[in-house]
């Protein structure tokens, strides 16, 4: 249980100083046109993030570029494992979840 809170607050620390600093180019390399989540991401919020699921439609689109912002500003490496793109939009959302009410 240790271990889960100090990796989100470390992604939370991670999220927040990316915000702060607009000097940090995108880490993913992702051009303006495609900075937008994929269906499939979209779909795998609706199923997998109970949170995602209960937001009404604006909420939802704040809480998907939210988590395209922490995705283009974030690598997330995986330690003696694989990360994959389940993991990348899971990580994301579940950065985004503890400070979505708070304003920009």
């Amino acid at each position: 249980m240790e271990q889960i809170i100090l990796i989100a607050a470390i992604l939370l620390i991670l999220y927040f100083t990316t915000k702060i600093s607009s000097k940090i180019p995108s880490k993913q390399g992702l051009e303006d046109e495609e900075k937008k989540l994929t269906e499939q991401w979209i779909i795998t919020l609706e199923e997998k993030v109970p949170f995602y699921k209960n937001l009404n439609n604006s909420d939802r689109k704040l809480f998907e570029n939210r988590t395209l912002d922490f995705l283009t500003g974030i690598i997330i490496t995986g330690v003696k494992c694989e990360v994959e793109e389940l993991d990348r939009i899971l990580i994301a959302s579940s950065a985004i979840i503890p400070v979505f009410q708070f304003p920009n």
